[in-house]
């Protein structure tokens, strides 16, 4: 189980997460979690060239080979980060070349959606149920 908290005053904003990434496993006693990933991170930061946020996730521990706050990291600055790396050297992400957060939230939030979207779109098969589990 993920928990994300987030609190944004008109002082500060604060986001924490727990880091625990767990692993299924189903025996012939049952189905349990296992602790895998416990220096996961289940946020991004993101500075832009006027301004910071941060996003948090649920979900699959990794993407594409990649654990998925690098892959996120890198899908929203549109450059290899190096998130391959057995652990890579960031931890938040500087937008290059100037770009405005306006112009993250606008253009790359919006193609990350759609990949999440096609995503679960695929999990599922509308006649014969779930294809993922």
């Amino acid at each position: 189980m993920t928990i994300i908290l987030s609190v944004v005053t008109a002082d500060y904003a604060v986001q924490v997460s727990d880091r625990l990434l767990t692993r299924k496993l189903t025996t012939s006693a049952g189905v349990h979690y296992e602790p895998w990933d416990e220096a996961a991170n289940k946020s991004v930061i993101v500075l832009g060239r006027d301004g910071l946020f941060a996003m948090g996730y649920t979900g699959p521990g990794h993407i594409s080979g990649a654990p998925t706050d690098n892959w996120i990291a890198e899908f929203v600055a549109g450059e290899e980060l190096g998130a391959n790396q057995v652990r890579p050297e960031f931890g938040a992400i500087r937008i290059s070349q100037g770009t405005s957060t306006d112009r993250v939230l606008a253009v790359r939030f919006p193609e990350l959606a759609q990949w999440v979207f096609c995503r679960i779109r695929m999990m599922f098969d509308p006649v014969g149920g779930p294809r993922i589990r």
